[in-house]
């Protein structure tokens, strides 16, 4: 049955007959409840609003005090919270109240009703949470009003725009900035420490030249190197994050064994691994982006952890799972969520990494299809690694 015009309102007069049939039916129904009901055409301008309503993106809502049922539910209405107008006219206002607001929500419309001092109507627009029909939570702005008909029959009209989206939004852009001002501020608190190493040490050659014997020039001069080499690291890796993170990395993605790979990585990072990966496992990446995930990966073990180390890899519904496990102390909890957020480290960390390791690794392994996860290990200690589409040796 089709009561609905082009614009949106109701159009009785191009019922079919069985409609209109119906359409009597609903009138009789309707007066019996005291209420507007499916099928019967609503009407707005009754309570102040004109055509507006079946336009308007917000959605609005009208209830009568006495019942507590919907009178006036338009198209937006109908696309926010997932009833037709069939099914909400008539309806509990209660349905659209999550159910653990329902019992001051009731008490809230009974105490209006009596006379009390209103604490949401008339006034400016409040957030509220609020319930669809499949059960999804929103977040809505709302804004109600009173209004009084001619039979001085009390009705509440609800002008609801749904601001779910816009904050999470929010709460992502504050999550962002607030990671954002702890990267700067680790970087640049562990970029000013190689680079005061580097000044301090420069500084004593240049003021005690002639002092100093050729022993303590070339511990000077190694104390300068290191610390350039941290602080050239470093930065390496801040560029290397934000090329990826930018998703503007370059790649040259090709065929590679993994069990090849693990070997020249644990050759490079030179930690005393052991490397359990079959032959014949392929990935699709990088080969030179894949070696430094699993050197970051064996290094990161090799600083936090402690023997026996090693390198795995299995397969897995379509996908080739490395990690890297060892028994050390492990990961605190309260490390775990952040893992893998550039400069995440506990407060018992020992120095030596850039920090970004970890943060290098997962987004080179989402730029490849798939994913770096942590898990404790089975001796107790850290598990890291990555999971990637299972790739095809080269033909």
């Amino acid at each position: 049955m089709t009561l609905v015009s082009v614009r949106g309102a109701p159009d009785v007069d191009s019922a079919t007959t069985t409609d209109r049939t119906t359409k009597h039916a609903l009138f009789r129904r309707a007066r019996q409840m005291g209420w507007q009901c499916a099928g019967v055409p609503q009407q707005p301008e009754d309570l102040g609003i004109g055509r507006l309503f079946w336009v308007t993106s917000d959605s609005i809502v009208a209830a009568d005090l006495e019942h507590g049922r919907i009178v006036l539910w338009n198209p937006a209405a109908a696309a926010l919270f997932g009833y037709p107008a069939e099914e909400a006219l008539g309806m509990p206002l209660l349905d659209l109240v999550p159910a653990e607001l329902r019992e001051a929500h009731l008490a809230g419309i009974e105490r209006y009703s009596a006379g009390g001092e209103p604490v949401l109507v008339g006034g400016d627009p409040v957030e509220v949470p609020a319930r669809t029909r499949s059960g999804e939570s929103l977040t809505v702005q709302l804004t109600l009003s009173d209004v009084t008909l001619r039979d001085e029959r009390r009705h509440v009209v609800a002008v609801i725009r749904d601001v779910t989206e816009l904050r999470r939004t929010e709460q992502e852009l504050r999550r962002v900035n607030d990671a954002m001002r702890r990267f700067v501020a680790t970087a640049s608190h562990d970029l000013r420490t190689p680079l005061a190493s580097v000044l301090g040490f420069a500084r004593l050659l240049t003021s005690d030249g002639p002092d100093v014997d050729a022993a303590q020039r070339m511990e000077f001069a190694a104390a300068i190197e290191r610390g350039a080499d941290r602080a050239a690291r470093l930065v390496d890796s801040l560029l290397t994050l934000s090329q990826i993170q930018a998703g503007v990395v370059a790649q040259r993605v090709e065929p590679v064994e993994l069990a090849e790979a693990a070997r020249d990585a644990v050759s490079v990072a030179d930690v005393d691994a052991e490397v359990h990966v079959a032959e014949g496992l392929w990935v699709d990446v990088d080969p030179d982006l894949l070696h430094r995930a699993l050197v970051n990966l064996v290094v990161n073990a090799g600083l936090h952890g402690a023997p026996p180390i090693t390198v795995e890899a299995d397969t897995r519904d379509g996908f080739v799972e490395i990690a890297v496990t060892d028994a050390g102390p492990g990961v605190a909890e309260d490390v775990v969520d952040r893992l893998f957020e550039p400069f995440a480290r506990g407060d018992e960390a020992p120095s030596g990494g850039t920090g970004l390791g970890l943060s290098i690794v997962a987004g080179l392994a989402e730029s490849w299809g798939g994913s770096a996860f942590y898990d404790p290990s089975r001796l107790g200690g850290a598990r890291f690694g990555f999971r990637l589409p299972s790739g095809r040796p080269p033909t």
